[in-house]
């Protein structure tokens, strides 16, 4: 296993350039609560803690309107913690599920 993964930078800062209204973090994954979501036994990496808080921050820092949360890897065949990200959203924010090989979430939220 590698253990190379960077952790969730802590220092945002929005872009010089603002993102166009609309834009889509396509591709992410939350690694969190690692004693009720195990990592299965077998993986290609050890992610470091990865917490839906650090991603939504993310988003705001740089104005991403959109995200797209993809079932880790690391979690084997178990989509607990992806299915339970519904339910993590913001209060304001619009799941809308998205069928794909594995478990993805799309939000967007109303206000912005």
């Amino acid at each position: 296993m590698s253990a190379d993964v960077l952790a969730p930078d802590i220092n945002l800062r929005p872009p010089r350039r603002a993102l166009p209204r609309g834009t889509v973090d396509c591709h992410a994954h939350i690694f969190d609560r690692f004693e009720r979501y195990p990592l299965a036994g077998e993986r290609k990496y050890s992610p470091p803690l990865c917490r839906r808080e650090a991603w939504l921050a993310l988003h705001a820092a740089l104005g991403v309107d959109r995200g797209v949360q993809v079932h880790g890897s690391p979690y084997g065949f178990d989509n607990s913690i992806t299915h339970l990200l519904e339910s993590w959203l913001p209060h304001d924010a619009v799941r809308e599920p998205l069928f794909a090989a594995n478990a993805a979430t799309l939000y967007r939220f109303e206000d912005r």
